[in-house]
């Protein structure tokens, strides 16, 4: 049996996945992944995610490029996503070690050293 994989997306796609937020997959091709959303299967092309083989553990940091009205003026500066349940929650202003999640209650390291950005 194959070894259980992990994804997040790298770069703008127009999908239900949220930013930042690692996934389960379901299956991987040559050039495209699968995850559920909501019940519902997601092909994406494996250029455009982040593949790991652990379960990540850190909540990943999303930093805007732009000012995207879409999100709530709260998060206009970057936010924090929680890798067990994919909550968001606002960037802390300090370089805290761990933050613990509003909705899950996991009290988690947050990634500050990884290079992740939302690009557009």
């Amino acid at each position: 049996m194959a070894e259980k994989q992990w994804l997040r997306l790298k770069a703008a796609v127009n999908c239900p996945l949220r930013r930042g937020a690692w996934y389960p997959v379901d299956a991987v091709t040559p050039l495209e992944a699968v995850v559920t959303v909501d019940g519902k299967p997601v092909t994406l092309p494996l250029a455009s995610v982040e593949l790991r083989t652990t379960q990540p553990r850190a909540w990943s940091i999303v930093r805007p490029a732009d000012g995207s009205p879409r999100r709530p003026e709260s998060l206009q500066s970057g936010y924090i996503v929680c890798p067990n349940c994919r909550n968001r929650a606002v960037l802390p202003f300090a370089r805290v070690l761990k933050v613990r999640c509003s909705a899950c209650k996991e009290l988690l390291e947050i990634a500050w050293d990884e290079e992740y950005f939302e690009k557009g």
